[in-house]
C-alpha cells in the first residue's frame, strides 16, 4: 500500500518530533517557502523594513516548528 501525502507528512512530524534530524530538515525544506510567502503577502502592504520582514518571518517559522 502507497502512503498519501497526509501520512508521509504525519510520520516526518512523528519522527522530527522523536528527534530524527533528517525529518526536522525535511520539513524545514517544505515548508519555510509557504511561511515566507504568507508572512510577505500579510505585511506587504505595510512599511517593513527587510530587517522587519526578516524577524517577523523567524518568528513565524519558530512558532510554526513549536506547534508540530
Amino acid at each position: 500500500m502507497e502512503r498519501t501525502d497526509s501520512q508521509e507528512l504525519a510520520l516526518l512530524i512523528f519522527q522530527a518530533k522523536q528527534g530524527k534530524q533528517d525529518a526536522f530538515e525535511l520539513l524545514l525544506e517544505n515548508y519555510l517557502p509557504l511561511i515566507s510567502s504568507l508572512v510577505k503577502s500579510t505585511v506587504s502592504e505595510f512599511p517593513f523594513s527587510d530587517s522587519d520582514y526578516e524577524d517577523l518571518y523567524q518568528e513565524a517559522a519558530i512558532l510554526f516548528f513549536r506547534a508540530i
